[in-house]
């Protein structure tokens, strides 16, 4: 059978014995495996998509089974997104880069031969599209920070822009790619047209940078990924085209929990916050995804104090609005209930907006509401 396994340091497929017994090394190089594609009709070889040398980047692969040869099939700098004919001869790719809008074409296997299909009409012909940027940083010990900026079109030679630092920072998912738009959704591509630089950064603990990178947060999150966003914040404060008076941070979920740690953190650093269905407690949420990353209370008490938002509460000194749809049933209402009640306590005023009825992701016209009060 096939064993995922990163104790080579990076995410990997292992040819295992029905007894357990390691065989080989089927993937292996300087990256993560993202998804295993097929495995061949002659069961000689397998096709996965990886980053290759850029983690921003997705490639096609071919590998044989008995480790002897990893191959790259797709060339093109970017995101190629393949799925598979039934015989694993050919993959139809739809490609795209940063500033390379998405095209589709079939990809050879063998060859890597690449014939181009029919271009679709492009739904933002007509739209005058935000600038787009890709950046990277450095933190103390050398390790490479991925970001993105989107900026305004209409932004000028010596303009300040007011800034949005776009949060999510938690395990599983990356948000910043070397793809069209940089990988950013529509409405915040659409927050740049009307004259915001919305910033995103993939912090430490974020996937498909091995396994020292994504495990750097183990029993303590929140901590290294605040450190790496307000690094963020200080590359943004040194541009030419921010105004640091004028940046504000906004996230869901993990991300609405990285809003809140970041204004409590530095209190003084963002103009104001709004926090969607925030975790506020590790304590408080479910099991299986937490005691993954932290440990149990019990094994990790610590850990839990200081990842928790509601023992900073006091910090609080920028305005922040508070969203959570209260039949949500993936973050509960209950970890923003505590966050205001602690709030209350500490005679902090914030502003809350609870959603009646909705689930974790406002849909409809609470969504629609929530974008329009978001600008």
């Amino acid at each position: 059978f096939l064993w995922w396994s990163s104790h080579s340091g990076h995410r990997h497929l292992w040819l295992v014995a029905a007894d357990g017994t390691p065989q080989n090394a089927v993937t292996k190089g300087a990256f993560d495996v993202q998804q295993l594609l097929a495995v061949t009709p002659d069961e000689s070889a397998v096709l996965f998509a990886a980053s290759g040398e850029d983690p921003r980047q997705r490639h096609l692969f071919a590998a044989t089974l008995d480790g002897s040869e990893v191959r790259q099939i797709t060339r093109e700098r970017g995101t190629h997104e393949a799925s598979l004919a039934p015989d694993a001869q050919r993959a139809f790719v739809v490609w795209s880069n940063l500033t390379t809008r998405p095209s589709a074409r079939l990809v050879d296997v063998a060859s890597g031969a690449v014939t181009k299909l029919p271009e679709a009409k492009d739904p933002l012909q007509g739209f005058v599209l935000p600038k787009q940027r890709l950046f990277q940083l450095s933190i103390d010990d050398d390790t490479v920070l991925y970001g993105h900026v989107a900026l305004p079109p209409d932004l000028q030679p010596g303009q300040r822009a007011p800034v949005l630092l776009y949060v999510y920072g938690g395990p599983h998912v990356q948000l910043v790619t070397d793809r069209w738009l940089g990988g950013a959704p529509l409405w915040l591509q659409a927050l740049a047209g009307e004259g915001f630089v919305v910033c995103r950064l993939d912090n430490r603990g974020t996937p498909n940078r091995g396994i020292e990178f994504e495990q750097a947060v183990h029993r303590r999150l929140g901590v290294l990924e605040g450190e790496d966003q307000l690094r963020a914040v200080q590359w943004l404060a040194q541009q030419p085209f921010v105004d640091p008076s004028r940046i504000g941070v906004h996230g869901w979920s993990f991300g609405g929990y990285m809003t809140l740690r970041l204004m409590l953190l530095a209190p003084e650093t963002f103009a104001c916050g709004i926090s969607g269905a925030p975790v506020t407690d590790w304590a408080l949420y479910e099991t299986g995804y937490t005691e993954r990353y932290m440990d149990s209370p019990q094994e990790n008490g610590d850990g839990y104090t200081n990842s928790s938002c509601l023992e900073l509460v006091e910090r609080l000194a920028r305005p922040l609005l508070v969203v959570h749809g209260t039949d949500d049933d993936t973050v509960v209402w209950a970890h923003t209930l505590a966050f205001v009640d602690r709030c209350i306590t500490a005679g902090k005023v914030i502003d809350y907006l609870p959603y009646p009825m909705q689930k974790h992701g406002l849909a409809g016209p609470a969504r629609k509401h929530f974008l329009r009060y978001l600008r």
